[in-house]
């Protein structure tokens, strides 16, 4: 796994904690994930939302820390979506091949 897909996935864990893990270790859960395949990035959304974007399937979002997922990816124009921000209530979501997208 690469440092691009690692990263996000490392600060999650780090800002969302575990149930099953102190201080010294971390435990992981393998969850169901989108469907999309490589998992390219993921962000907290406000009202616990988590958005994941991925390689081959643009976005999908859960509202249930990552148990079930669902395509979110209305006015995207491309599959591979590789980063999320937000600002000033704003969603932004930056992919390879067609720039920046506002929701």
């Amino acid at each position: 796994m690469n440092a691009r897909v690692l990263a996000p996935l490392l600060a999650l864990a780090l800002m969302c904690g575990s149930t099953h893990s102190t201080a010294q270790t971390l435990t992981w859960e393998h969850t169901a994930g989108p469907p999309g395949g490589t998992i390219t990035a993921l962000f907290e959304a406000p009202s616990d939302t988590l958005l994941a974007g991925t390689q081959t399937a643009g976005v999908f979002r859960s509202a249930d820390a990552g148990e079930t997922w669902a395509p979110a990816s209305d006015g995207v124009t491309t599959a591979t979506v590789t980063a999320f921000g937000s600002v000033d209530g704003y969603l932004f979501a930056g992919t390879s091949f067609s720039g920046l997208y506002r929701s």
